[in-house]
């Protein structure tokens, strides 16, 4: 059985040309078009909320230190020898927690964000390819239209010479 899914082409396919001006306007289209960084923006946040969701299905540990100096009011409540004094009130503390997944909800979550994140590459590598693919139609479209024009002027100047020869009998 054979694998049906399709690969992307490479990511600099147009290289197989051998065109160093394609290659310069190909390099100046990919850095300066708003949809890849938007399309590589989306992807980078993608793979960011996978890592939050792969990071729920952890334990979580969260440490705490506190430390406050605090004065007793000699007018209070507070009996002597407290009243009128400082004194330091410190507190530290550990968290430990897991959340055990019995439905399978922080397992959903992971594959629908692993899902999202292969969508945002694939338009990502579609932007991309879009990109290039319309950026060589119209390199290759303008190359064609030089060549018509060189093969029009050569036309028009050999027509020119065939008329003055036609003259000059």
């Amino acid at each position: 059985m054979t694998d049906s899914r399709a690969a992307w082409p490479d990511d600099a396919w147009w290289q197989r040309y051998g065109d160093p001006q394609l290659d310069r306007l190909m390099d100046e289209a990919l850095q300066a078009n708003p949809s890849l960084r938007i399309a590589a923006a989306r992807l980078r946040q993608a793979q960011a909320l996978a890592g939050v969701a792969d990071a729920a299905r952890a334990p979580q540990v969260n440490a705490t230190v506190k430390s406050m100096r605090q004065e007793f009011s000699a007018n209070s409540t507070v009996p002597k020898p407290l009243a009128g004094s400082w004194t330091w009130l410190n507190d530290a503390s550990v968290g430990f927690s897991y959340e055990l997944d019995f439905w399978g909800k922080n397992e959903a979550a992971l594959e629908a964000a692993v899902g999202r994140t292969k969508a945002a590459e694939a338009d990502a590598h579609a932007a991309r390819l879009l990109l290039t693919v319309s950026v060589v139609q119209a390199y290759l479209k303008l190359d064609q239209l030089h060549a018509q024009l060189e093969l029009a002027q050569a036309t028009l100047t050999q027509r020119g010479e065939i008329l003055r020869l036609t003259r000059d009998r």
